[in-house]
Order: C-alpha cells, then sequence, then structure tokens
C-alpha cells in the first residue's frame, strides 16, 4: 500500500538507506511491473540513486518479478529487455528455500510463481 505514502517521504526513506549503506550494485523491480509497490519502489529507488552529491552506485539492475512484471499490460514504455543475467545456480536451493516461506505467494505449478517454475 505504498501508494498512501508520501511520495516525498518514501523518497527520503530510500535516499537515507543509500546514504547509510553506500551500494555499489543495486537491484530494484522493473518499472513496468504491475504491482503498484513494485513500480513505486523502482522509481523512488531511481531518485535516491541519481548520480548527484555523494551518491557513487555504480550500476543498477531492474529485475523481472515474475506473474506481475510479464502480466502488466505489454506497451512499449513498460517492456521488460533484459540485457543482464546473474547465474544463481550455486544459490538456487537457497532461493528455494526463501521463497517456499511465502506460502501465500505460492502457487500451483504451471503457475510461474511456483517453486517448479522458479
Amino acid at each position: 500500500m505504498l501508494n498512501e505514502v508520501p511520495v516525498h517521504e518514501l523518497n527520503r526513506r530510500i535516499q537515507e538507506v543509500i546514504n547509510e549503506v553506500k551500494p555499489n550494485i543495486v537491484f530494484i523491480p522493473h518499472y513496468g511491473d504491475m504491482h503498484l509497490d513494485h513500480y513505486i519502489v523502482s522509481q523512488s529507488s531511481m531518485v535516491g540513486l541519481r548520480p548527484i552529491g555523494k551518491n557513487k552506485t555504480l550500476e543498477i539492475y531492474s529485475y523481472e518479478t515474475l506473474s506481475e512484471t510479464e502480466w502488466n499490460i505489454p506497451h512499449t514504455s513498460n517492456s521488460f529487455l533484459p540485457n543482464t543475467w546473474v547465474d544463481i545456480s550455486n544459490n538456487l536451493n537457497k532461493k528455494l528455500d526463501a521463497m517456499s516461506l511465502y506460502t501465500t505467494q505460492l502457487k500451483e505449478f504451471p503457475h510461474p510463481r511456483s517453486l517448479e517454475g522458479y
């Protein structure tokens, strides 16, 4: 329900985290995601990650969220067009273990948000 939080407040809070952590690499939800909270986090993160002041973030990646990103109304302004892939083979079991804890988010296969779909 981030749409109920004033944008300037969310921007400020994200900026505080960026200033504290000083990340070199950041992963954010893709702005074309149909989940409103994901879209808002993407927008506010980019405000905080602008290369001004002390911010020295070197890389910003947006990621696809299965059954959110690809289900939006397709349009040239919101298409997810990946150009970088990260091999998570060595950590896939940890990811699946973590995902299994989100019982309210899991669906039956062949839904993309099933453990088998990941």
